[in-house]
């Protein structure tokens, strides 16, 4: 019973970490994203279920991409001034 009740505490957990990171995204915050990812996988580093491990392979790809369009819109503002 324990380990049922604790997976889907785990899954939980999880999604709480994903739905903060998707709040750090919508903040362009990308440091507060990555990290709230990284606690995210780490929980789900022995399994849990696959619509949680989708989701968090999703908000990690869009908060990769989102990122990098973020840091070569920086680069192109920095070489306007230069």
């Amino acid at each position: 019973m324990w380990l049922v009740s604790g997976s889907a505490a785990t899954a939980r957990a999880a999604e709480q970490d994903l739905g903060e990171a998707v709040r750090h995204q919508q903040q362009s915050n990308w440091i507060e994203a990555r990290s709230a990812i990284d606690r995210a996988a780490v929980r789900l580093a022995g399994g849990g279920p696959d619509s949680v491990r989708r989701r968090l392979d999703s908000v990690r790809r869009a908060s990769e991409f989102a990122a990098t369009l973020d840091a070569m819109r920086q680069k192109v503002s920095r070489d306007a001034d230069g």
